[in-house]
């Protein structure tokens, strides 16, 4: 019969004396009286002993190893019951009660979360995940009523993202068709968002563009990056594109004329097209934007403004390096006298320019447009704050006296723009429908840019509004003001210039809001009891208060 321990329970080795476990105090004594006399065993004794002893060690050694065993097992079986103790818990969570519509909910974020992946992903298995959801697969393998929920709820699976790359060989083409397939079915009838990209080099993708163009009925928004040969491929889709409401358009290379396959498309109402594929047939459209366009494309771009209807959008993006080859070149865009109904204008000027050349262009643009109708402008620079735009301080103005902005200009953005202070009250003065002003202070970026304080204690104290100011307070319907600073100005005058613009008898449909961004070259910090009066007003809703940094 086992032996157990009187301590712990715990069974020790077949036939072993538990008192033998424990060092013999009369055999200590021997030992430690020899060593401290100087004495020594017999030595017919000492042998006897040393192998005793040594005896006793292994028997320990046996016994220790036994308990280690018993140990681990225990600890194993501790572990899978605290496995089960947290199941257990696990079946109290407070996410098992939520309704399946709450769920739905939740997961449509995941949905949407995985449609706005980076588009620079070159990975053939990161590109198979992004066409097969995998998040949303990850998420169906929780339980069956989550697996459920994702399988049955066809919103979740109208974003169709298809990249070539996913077809390099037909293995992959042929893994990647039933990733394809079973989006589609899954989403049932609804409106598909689909993107196709396709750089043209893979031989194995066509039969995944013949399923995608058999549901071209289904299509909302549609992304198009691909060669010239895919397009001319899609040329089936003319006329059967009855839900199709935005376009981004975008070729490798360049092609005879521009697409008419999405001419036939009643409810395309956003298209954005990349270089020379500038359609004919705008009249229907709300927002045209004209991207990467190079110096010849420009005056087409424009032309296709001309066409549009009243409270559009047109978007105007185009590089300058075509014209760096010398810094002497003059630009000259040959654009003829334009008049447009649009509402909002966007410029946007891509990569390097020198200064002389941005200033030409932005003044052949302007120098012919007629604008009796806009009420928003844009100036942006892709590559600030090391080449910001330079203002067409003249060119704006007779624009602004030919389109009548004073009447109906209500939003300016000049973030990005090189404006000096007396120019920006010059355009203020003559602008008094503005209620929304972009504004910033420049600073010079690795030997490129200028150093320019802006938004100063004078620019400030001008924009202050009184009910008898005299002269008038510029901008006086001005409700929202967002600069990028440097903070070079007095922390009060701002706020004094704030408080103005909440005072009642201010023509103002809404609460005034103040965006503040630190510029990211150069800004020192907000004061601090200033910055928290400001929070105060916003506490009481008389302003909106946007910190940035």
């Amino acid at each position: 019969m086992a032996i157990h321990c009187a301590t712990c329970g715990a069974p020790t080795s077949a036939g072993a004396s538990l008192t033998s476990f424990h060092p013999q105090p009369a055999q200590t004594t021997l030992i430690s009286d020899m060593l401290r006399s100087h004495c020594s065993l017999a030595p017919e004794r000492l042998p006897s002993l040393l192998s005793s002893l040594s005896e006793e060690l292994a028997r320990y050694d046996v016994e220790i190893q036994g308990l280690h065993d018993r140990l681990n097992e225990f600890t194993a079986n501790r572990a899978a019951v605290q496995r089960q103790y947290d199941a257990c818990h696990g079946l109290l969570a407070p996410v098992r009660r939520l309704p399946s519509e709450i769920l739905g909910e939740i997961f449509a974020l995941t949905a949407e979360g995985d449609s706005v992946m980076g588009q620079d992903v070159v990975d053939p298995e990161e590109l198979m995940d992004r066409l097969a959801q995998r998040p949303l697969l990850n998420v169906s393998q929780v339980c069956a009523r989550w697996h459920t929920i994702v399988m049955e709820t066809p919103s979740f699976w109208t974003n169709i993202h298809f990249d070539g790359g996913v077809c390099g060989t037909p293995s992959l083409a042929k893994r990647a068709m039933r990733f394809l397939e079973a989006g589609l079915g899954r989403g049932g009838n609804l409106p598909l968002t689909v993107v196709i990209i396709n750089d043209g080099q893979l031989r194995f993708h066509r039969p995944a563009l013949e399923l995608l163009v058999q549901h071209s009925e289904r299509w909302k928004a549609a992304v198009f990056f691909c060669s010239s040969t895919d397009l001319e491929y899609f040329s089936g889709l003319r006329g059967r594109l009855p839900r199709l409401e935005t376009l981004k358009l975008d070729t490798l290379g360049t092609i005879s004329e521009p697409p008419s396959i999405f001419a036939v498309a009643p409810r395309l109402r956003e298209l954005f097209v990349a270089r020379d594929l500038v359609p004919h047939c705008v009249e229907q459209l709300h927002v045209l934007g004209c991207k990467e366009l190079a110096s010849d494309d420009i005056a087409g771009a424009v032309a296709a403004m001309s066409r549009l209807s009243q409270g559009s959008t047109f978007q105007l993006q185009f590089y300058l390096d075509d014209w760096t080859e010398s810094r002497s070149h003059n630009v000259r865009l040959a654009i003829p006298p334009t008049s447009s109904d649009v509402s909002h204008l966007s410029i946007e000027v891509d990569g390097e320019f020198y200064r002389r050349h941005c200033q030409q262009a932005l003044e052949g643009i302007l120098v012919n447009l007629t604008l009796p109708h806009l009420q928003q402008l844009e100036f942006h620079s892709d590559e600030y704050p090391r080449f910001p735009l330079v203002w067409p301080h003249g060119h704006f103005h007779s624009l602004s006296l030919r389109s009548s902005f004073p009447a109906h200009l209500n939003s300016l953005s000049l973030s990005d723009v090189h404006i000096t202070e007396s120019q920006l009250l010059e355009c203020l003065a003559a602008l008094p429908a503005l209620q929304r002003l972009e504004i910033s202070d420049h600073v010079r970026v690795r030997g490129r840019g200028i150093n320019l304080v802006l938004i100063t204690d004078t620019l400030l104290r001008a924009l202050v509004w009184t009910p008898t100011h005299e002269p008038p307070a510029l901008s006086p319907r001005l409700n929202t003001f967002r600069i990028r600073s440097r903070f070079q100005f007095d922390a009060e005058m701002y706020l004094e210039f704030v408080l103005s613009r909440i005072e009642p008898g201010r023509t103002a449909t809404s609460p005034f809001m103040a965006a503040i961004v630190p510029h990211p070259e150069d800004a020192r910090p907000f004061h601090p009891g200033v910055r928290a009066r400001l929070r105060e007003l916003q506490v009481r809703k008389d302003v909106i208060i946007a910190f940035s940094g």
